[in-house]
């Protein structure tokens, strides 16, 4: 075992931070910090703006739903984008230094796509999006999808 590397798991504070429509897309966005501390509401408007311009938007025909994931982490601040096209999710990652949090651009090499607190935002929209759309396809429920979400404190 190594030790002394990484400091153990806490839970991190997740919410809902609201929804946006971009580029025509209906999508969540969550917001994750270690401090509990609110996403500056100029970070999120620079990360809309970064969203709409830097996305390579699906084109398929289908609906358009997803979410966003904003992590104020402790190396960046880490702008995670997951479009649903039908059974499938389109992933995007980019970040921000800490020093200049509304500089967003593409995340470092090396093939980086989520970190654990990330992943549990993840998890609960593919489960809500099976629920609310590929179990019922005929008849789906997008309100209700879009009013899944999750939140946690810190701690919990």
């Amino acid at each position: 075992m190594i030790e002394g590397l990484i400091e153990p798991y806490r839970a991190r504070r997740t919410w809902l931070i609201g929804i946006e429509t971009i580029s025509g897309w209906q999508l969540k966005v969550y917001g994750i910090t270690p401090d509990g501390a609110d996403i500056p509401s100029k970070v999120c408007s620079a990360a809309f703006g970064y969203v709409r311009d830097n996305v390579a938007w699906p084109v398929e025909e289908v609906p358009k739903y997803g979410f966003i994931t904003i992590h104020n982490g402790e190396e960046n601040v880490w702008l995670l984008v997951d479009l649903w096209v039908n059974d499938i999710m389109r992933h995007f990652l980019f970040c921000a230094p800490l020093a200049t949090p509304t500089e967003f651009g593409p995340p470092p090499p090396g093939g980086l796509c989520a970190c654990v607190w990330e992943l549990e935002v993840t998890k609960h929209e593919r489960d809500a999006w099976v629920r609310h759309y590929l179990s019922c396809p005929q008849t789906p429920d997008f309100s209700g999808y879009l009013s899944d979400t999750i939140e946690w404190d810190a701690g919990t």
